[in-house]
């Protein structure tokens, strides 16, 4: 509904004493109510760690980091209905030597008629991720549908029922519903 979203975050999960940090960043561009981009950010800081030789000698310390970057595109072509496309590069360092690394994109339709919403659609699906083995992985792209009503009345009350299923490529599905006033 904007003409521009900028929003940044920090977040500082901590179980047990441990920081775990994650910095955040977005944004999002509507041009005539027809298209619209969207980029994203995300820098994971982890807790350094002592690393060993074979003989249990520390030798140096680690700091695993994740980080995720992401740009989007969406074209609403009928008043009822839009497409669009996410792609995005996700990395995690885990150890000194071992960085991974995949690239994975999501499709989506929605179809809008008065408060209700349909999507369908594929996630995730991109390349393989290798462990430090040598052997590949697939990431967890699926089929993904989704329903949802939303209504507001008065000036500030409204409500959401929002229900969404994925279908996993490994053979998996997952079901999701919410709500929420």
């Amino acid at each position: 509904q904007q003409k521009m979203d900028v929003a940044a975050g920090f977040a500082m999960w901590t179980p047990d004493g441990v920081s775990t940090n994650v910095v955040s960043v977005a944004g999002a561009f509507n041009m005539n109510q027809k298209l619209g981009i969207a980029a994203g950010f995300a820098y994971g800081m982890n807790p350094a760690y002592d690393v060993t030789n074979s003989s249990g000698a520390v030798t140096g310390q680690f700091s695993p980091s994740d980080m995720h970057v992401n740009v989007g595109l969406a074209w609403r072509f009928l008043p009822f209905l839009s497409l669009g496309a996410n792609i995005g590069y996700a990395t995690s360092s885990l150890a000194e030597g071992h960085s991974y690394g995949a690239l994975a994109a999501d499709v989506f339709a929605m179809a809008k008629f008065g408060g209700f919403k349909v999507t369908a659609g594929v996630a995730n699906v991109g390349t393989t991720v290798k462990d430090a083995a040598g052997n590949e992985f697939c990431i967890p792209g699926s089929i993904a549908v989704g329903a949802g009503y939303s209504k507001v009345f008065g000036e500030k009350n409204g409500i959401d029922v929002l229900v969404d299923a994925d279908y996993y490529f490994s053979g998996w599905m997952a079901v999701a519903a919410g709500a929420a006033y």
